[in-house]
């Protein structure tokens, strides 16, 4: 939030001279976000750091006025105040029959919340609807409520028909609520010029949350020789679900048309869009090779672990951040006082934004368009050894995306943007007194 202007002495028309206490902008940069580049020729430029600008402030108030008119515009513009209760009870029981075990129960969930914020004022008696003009901003706070019963049914069943095999099944229930951000009652409208169309955005406090139905299967076997082999499918349906909807009105909002008959409306707000599902299976299996007595002795401090889970979308609609194809491995060295880990992780192609949308929720139509930005495939490299040099005392060092794998992100199959997170290196002493 801006609230004043830092203070400087005006000499003539066209210079500036500073006083000795004045700061430079370069005293305010991030040392974590410098000049640097990678392979993508994409420039990461200076960034300023909110906390020393904050300490500054903080530290230096004589060197800062404020201007009362911005002071409170600014403070409402950017001030949101949400609330969220929720009441809740359960009730569970558990059974044990032979080789079953039976747990069910229920859960209840009232959920009440009130929003309120800025909202651009637009007046909608007119056609097209123009800005609300000559209104002080504290006049334009817009209010919102919303609440929502829910209940959540579980079951879940455990079965060992012989030694070392256990089968296991479960129903689950679950939400995921809005983000709050997106509750709070705003709208605001604009008109290109260049291009000839209005972009109309609007927050949704009626947003329901996400309900998510899902159902489990799995079967677990523990090997004579220390090791453990899992199998396991799953389905899973989210109704109500959420999604940022992007496109012309004629597609989102229909009944924008009425009032902006000229140029087409570009819409971007928040919906529940319908049901998304999703199935798949994974597989994973662990083993300790001290059981191994034909491997050459140190090759009996191994332990090995690896898993690989599959999922799909089912129908039109597909599930933000759902990663497809995963893979996990990880092999261990394990001494008498210290351990040391190499570990590959490996993961398909996912969708990481929103596409447009295409059809209409009303009417039923609605499906989503083909240019989402995904993450293209992509793999890394991670090591540690931890140390216990003492009955108190343990040194770790962890070195996470060794080879400093980048993250790339595709639009129609070509590359829009690089993300490069870096390598990371921790290294620490950790005490136990017994």
């Amino acid at each position: 939030m801006s609230i004043g202007t830092a203070r400087r002495t005006v000499s003539a028309p066209i210079t500036i001279s500073r006083s000795t206490s004045t700061p430079n902008y370069s005293e305010f940069y991030d040392p974590n976000f410098l000049d640097s580049s990678d392979a993508s020729r994409s420039v990461i430029p200076n960034w300023i750091s909110t906390q020393k600008v904050t300490e500054y402030f903080y530290n230096n108030p004589d060197m800062f006025t404020r201007n009362e008119a911005d002071y409170y515009t600014y403070l409402a513009r950017y001030t949101r105040d949400i609330s969220e209760s929720v009441a809740a009870g359960y009730f569970m029981g558990s059974w044990q029959i032979a080789n079953f075990n039976i747990m069910a129960g229920a859960r209840y969930e009232r959920t009440e919340v009130e929003t309120s914020g800025w909202s651009r004022g637009i007046d909608w008696s007119t056609t097209p609807p123009t800005l609300v003009t000559g209104v002080d901003v504290r006049d334009q706070i817009a209010r919102g409520e919303n609440s929502y019963d829910n209940w959540f049914p579980n079951a879940q069943l455990k079965y060992e028909p012989v030694a070392n095999l256990i089968l296991r099944a479960a129903y689950t229930t679950s939400i995921q609520r809005p983000d709050m951000t997106k509750l709070v009652p705003s709208d605001s409208l604009s008109f290109n010029a260049d291009n000839q169309y209005y972009t109309f955005q609007r927050a949704n406090i009626a947003l329901k949350p996400q309900y998510s139905t899902n159902y489990d299967l799995s079967v677990e076997y523990y090997l004579p020789n220390s090791g453990v082999v899992t199998a396991g499918w799953f389905y899973k349906e989210i109704d109500d679900y959420i999604l940022q909807t992007t496109g012309w009105a004629d597609n989102i909002m229909p009944g924008l048309l009425d009032w902006f008959t000229d140029y087409p409306v570009w819409v971007q707000t928040m919906q529940n869009v319908g049901t998304a599902k999703m199935s798949g299976y994974e597989f994973s299996y662990r083993q300790n090779f001290k059981q191994f007595k034909f491997l050459p002795s140190p090759l009996q401090n191994l332990d090995f672990y690896g898993s690989f889970s599959y999922a799909k979308p089912e129908g039109d609609i597909e599930i933000l951040n759902m990663k497809r194809k995963v893979l996990n491995a990880r092999l261990t060295y394990r001494a008498r006082s210290w351990y040391a880990t190499v570990a590959y992780y490996w993961c398909d192609s996912w969708l990481r934004r929103n596409p447009t949308s295409v059809g209409s929720v009303e009417e039923g139509t609605f499906r989503m368009g083909d240019d989402g930005v995904y993450v293209a495939p992509s793999d890394r490299w991670d090591v540690s050894f931890n140390w216990q040099f003492s009955n108190t005392w343990t040194l770790s060092f962890d070195w996470r995306n060794i080879l400093n794998e980048k993250e790339k992100y595709t639009r129609y199959d070509r590359a829009v943007r690089h993300y490069v997170g870096g390598t990371t290196i921790a290294v620490a002493i950790k005490a136990n007194f017994h």
